[in-house]
Order: structure tokens, then sequence, then C-alpha cells
């Protein structure tokens, strides 16, 4: 999908927004409009890329389904538990051990990249680990699942507001929410 010149055809208030911008980082690299809930562009091949999304990077083709994975990345079942296993693992070593741990693992792109993550954002992330991202990503579920018929409007916003919420608690500025 790409962003496309055009007006808000769903003009959302501020809070709404405040509350999709939870979803942002997703929201840009899937180069989407921040400011609607489908990504924005052709209304139909947006509803077909997000099912296809749905379906493809999350085994999710029903409501109960996308509920259970929402639920699970809020409960931390997301990525968190891996980062702070990781966190955990190098936090025990010297930084020549960290040095030659890392290396020994570059063969494996996906780890070699995790371990580059925890290695420099370990002190900034000490409190948190990466929860803001596995929040952003439930809250981009439930947009999807809102802009799909998966979740109705009203009981969307009122689990995005409640997500909001939760952040602003957990977070005391966007900094530490998008480290």
């Amino acid at each position: 999908m790409t962003v496309e010149n055009q007006e808000n055809t769903q003009p959302l208030s501020k809070t709404q927004l405040w509350g999709l911008a939870l979803s942002a980082i997703l929201t840009e690299m899937n180069y989407d409009r921040h400011d609607v809930l489908d990504g924005g562009g052709d209304k139909q091949e947006a509803l077909r890329a997000i099912r296809h999304i749905l379906k493809r990077d999350w085994g999710i083709e029903t409501r109960e389904a996308l509920l259970r994975q929402i639920h699970r990345l809020l409960n931390g079942h997301g990525h968190g538990p891996g980062y702070r296993r990781l966190q955990h693992r190098l936090s025990a070593m010297s930084e020549a051990e960290m040095d030659a741990y890392i290396q020994r693992h570059q063969h494996d792109e996906e780890h070699h990249s995790e371990l580059l993550i925890v290695r420099l954002n370990r002190f900034a992330l000490d409190r948190t680990g990466i929860d803001a991202w596995d929040e952003g990503r439930s809250v981009n579920l439930c947009r999807w699942g809102m802009a799909v018929g998966m979740v109705g409007e009203e009981e969307g916003w009122d689990m995005i507001m409640s997500m909001a919420r939760i952040a602003q608690q957990k977070y005391d500025s966007w900094y530490p929410f998008t480290i």
C-alpha cells in the first residue's frame, strides 16, 4: 500500500490520532497513512492487502484469532520475552565477551540483528524492554481488524483507547516508547 495525497474521509479526534500513534512505527514501515484505519489509498485494495497481511504474517482469518493475538501481545507473548532473555544473557558478559558472542552469530542474520538491537539499547530499555513494540503491534492489529470488519468501530476504539491509557501510565514521554 502506498500513501497518497488525499483528503481524510475518516476525520478522527486528537485523542483517536494519539491512540493510533502507538502503531506509528508499523504504519511508517507499511507506508500507510496515520490518520485512517485502513492505510489509505484505494479502499478495496487496502482491505485486500490488510486481509492478506493478517493471514500471511499472523495466521489471522477470524475475529477470534485477531482478539486472541491482541490479547497475547498485551500479555507478554510477543517479541518482548525473547528480547529480555537476550538482554539477560548479554548483561552477564563483559564488553569483550559480548563482542565475541555477537561476532559468532553473524552468520544468522536475524539473530545477529536481534543481538545488535539488544546491545545498543540495553541501558535505555532496561525497565520496559521492547514492550512498546508489542503494544504498538496490538494497536495495529486492532486498527486492521476494525478496517476489515473483524472488530466493530466502538469496540475497536475502546480497545485502542485502553491501550493508550496504559501506555501513558507506563511511559513518561514518546521517547522511551519509541527507542
